[in-house]
């Protein structure tokens, strides 16, 4: 281990903000009880206290949403915007992607260990992940390479293929980083969030030390801000109740009863909205005031769900959330029951209008190695071997880890590939816009398979709706074929990635795509 681990403080600066965020505020509360609106310039000094106290003790906390704050994180671990920034729906990040940059340098969060058995542990572990990660990385660029050849040209493979198979090799490597890793991110939240971060910082140790950093950048640019923070004070001591049960408990038994209970599945179905056509259809037809005898239930159904005669469905810009029409759809939910990997999982919460119970990192501690394993590494002996190596290893790390300091800490140097468990609930109006994502072959190689089985299984109990979900260039070859051709029409590209466009016409053989696929560059 020539390299030496590096674990720097967490950095937060408040890059951009309104010019008076509580004053901005104060005049959005007044204004609601004024005949016209109330300016910044408008407001009373004693406003500020007398206004923004009646407001928080009122529960009227939206005009807090006024107030926008623009942060920079860096030296901030995968586990923390895991476990804290990305568990909600009120925010917009936009983060540093280990799919498409390479990791050389070792940088990771070192947890407050202060134990010097535990820290040459916990620093052995990380470094080696970094060297794993590497190695993992060059025999799958190595491997990926040798399958590309034997079906084009050598100087296709210069041209088109050099980066997305080393972008197709680092994203199975990840796997095996620590998710102590640092990442670095631009985060943007409003005031009321804000002020929710600060008194549920002791969720965990690290979310205390960055939500400090955050608040105090905001009271440099707006000393008042909260405007009730005198008389709120100081947030509660108390431990949050998600870690109540930081002892000894029966993870294993959890687990195996889990797995068990998705039947061999990655996703499985576990509720949905019994009579969610009929019930789309019935809101279709209030949505114009139609009878039943105008419109039947399937026209309602395809009036909605075709992209051939709605077409927000093929807009880039997602307007189905704000169409009358196609906001019907959030009338069918359906519940999934889900086991993937922490760095999957990662990017799965980002769909935030699809809330998921998950798990806080530190919560599930299995005696033995618990984790996903990418395909195509599985197809890559040399690489397969090291990895099982390596999660052997790293799980006996943590596990000596326990002797000296808490699972909270020991957590922090298991990898990205971390099984994580929860059940997620959506409505299919949001379930649509990620299905039609995560279904592209461009999409994450779990996150694509655990869709295709969610898409199949929702297709199995409501055929008419399921009929309309897939990846974009089907639902513009959809939009194309069953409308008249116009001169727009006509111009329509089926795959809207551009030069990143997988190369496969999956618009003529959706759903007919297998693992293949998805490995293929």
């Amino acid at each position: 281990m020539d390299k030496e681990l590096q674990s720097p403080e967490p950095l937060v600066k408040l890059r951009n903000h309104f010019k008076s965020p509580t004053k901005d505020a104060i005049s959005a509360a007044k204004t609601c009880y004024s005949p016209g609106v109330i300016s910044i310039e408008g407001l009373k000094e004693s406003d500020i206290a007398e206004v923004g106290q009646t407001t928080y003790e009122g529960g009227h906390h939206t005009v807090y949403q006024h107030e926008m704050f623009e942060f920079e994180l860096s030296n901030v671990s995968r586990a923390f915007t895991h476990d804290f920034l990305h568990t909600h729906p009120f925010y917009n990040t936009s983060q540093g992607s280990q799919r498409y940059v390479r990791l050389k340098e070792p940088k990771a969060t070192l947890p407050p260990l202060r134990n010097k058995i535990a820290e040459s542990i916990f620093k052995k572990a990380i470094l080696r992940s970094y060297e794993v990660y590497d190695a993992i990385t060059n025999l799958l660029i190595e491997y990926i390479t040798s399958q590309y050849r034997t079906r084009v040209s050598a100087e296709k493979l210069a041209v088109k293929a050099e980066r997305e198979i080393r972008e197709k090799a680092m994203e199975a490597a990840r796997y095996a980083l620590s998710i102590a890793a640092h990442t670095h991110l631009i985060h943007t939240i409003d005031g009321v969030t804000l002020w929710r971060y600060f008194k549920m910082k002791n969720l965990t140790w690290e979310a205390n030390i960055v939500v400090s950093k955050m608040i105090e950048e905001v009271r440099a640019v707006d000393p008042k801000f909260p405007a009730f923070a005198e008389k709120e004070g100081a947030y509660s001591k108390e431990r949050a109740p998600e870690t109540s049960f930081k002892g000894a408990r029966d993870s294993d038994k959890f687990v195996e009863e889990f797995d068990t209970s998705l039947e061999g599945k990655r996703s499985k179905l576990v509720g949905w909205s019994a009579d969610a056509e009929e019930v789309i259809a019935d809101a279709v037809r209030e949505v114009f005031g139609l009878p039943r005898s105008q419109l039947s239930d399937e026209d309602a159904i395809d009036l909605v769900l075709n992209p051939a005669k709605n077409p927000y469905l093929i807009d880039t810009v997602n307007l189905s959330i704000v169409s009358p029409l196609t906001r019907v759809l959030n009338h069918a939910q359906y519940t999934f029951k889900k086991k993937i990997s922490h760095t999957a999982d990662s990017q799965d919460q980002r769909h935030r209008t699809i809330p998921g119970s998950r798990p806080l990192t530190f919560a599930v501690n299995t005696t033995k190695p618990d984790y996903i394993t990418p395909e195509i590494i599985r197809r890559c002996t040399e690489a397969y071997d090291l990895y099982k190596e390596w999660m052997d290893e790293l799980w006996n790390a943590k596990n000596r880890l326990l002797d000296e300091v808490p699972y909270e800490y020991a957590s922090y140097i298991l990898p990205n590939s971390l099984a994580v468990r929860f059940p997620a609930t959506g409505p299919l109006l949001h379930l649509w816009y990620k299905f039609t994502n995560r279904s592209c072959l461009r999409a994450e190689e779990e996150i694509w398979q655990v869709t295709m089985e969610e898409i199949g299984q929702i297709n199995s109990v409501h055929p008419n709706l399921g009929k309309y979900l897939g990846p974009p260039c089907f639902v513009r070859k959809m939009a194309h074929n069953n409308r008249e051709v116009s001169e727009d029409i006509g111009k329509i590209k089926y795959c809207n990635q551009g030069k990143l466009y997988c190369r496969q016409p999956v618009w003529t053989f959706y759903p007919d795509v297998d693992i293949e696929n998805i490995l293929r560059v």
